[in-house]
């Protein structure tokens, strides 16, 4: 709703910023926004918990296009990076230790 009402407001030129992008919402907002708004463009931020959207036009579509931004990947992305962040099990440790080892080369 957040991106809704600010979507609105926003002029051309304008950015809207979200954080905690391990929230599963806020995940599925990026997407949202990646697949369905092209009145928006991602900026790249360097925090991995960070997005940014310039708006770069005016939508005029009538409001009834949609596609798919829901899908089978991102929920398992999801649920792999929660075990990691949750370190409780020998897998979400094990899950752990692969992102930070990726992260440092």
């Amino acid at each position: 709703m957040d991106f809704h009402f600010a979507s609105q407001l926003l002029q051309s030129g304008g950015t809207v910023v979200f954080h905690d992008l391990w929230m599963r919402s806020l995940i599925l907002v990026r997407e949202y926004i990646r697949q369905n708004r092209p009145d928006f463009q991602e900026i790249h931020l360097d925090s991995p918990n960070m997005v940014a959207f310039k708006r770069i036009d005016v939508d005029r579509r009538d409001g009834m296009v949609f596609r798919e931004f829901y899908t089978y990947k991102g929920w398992l992305k999801y649920h792999i990076n929660r075990l990691a962040w949750e370190n409780r099990t020998w897998l979400g440790k094990a899950i752990l230790r692969v992102k930070r080892f990726r992260r440092a080369r």
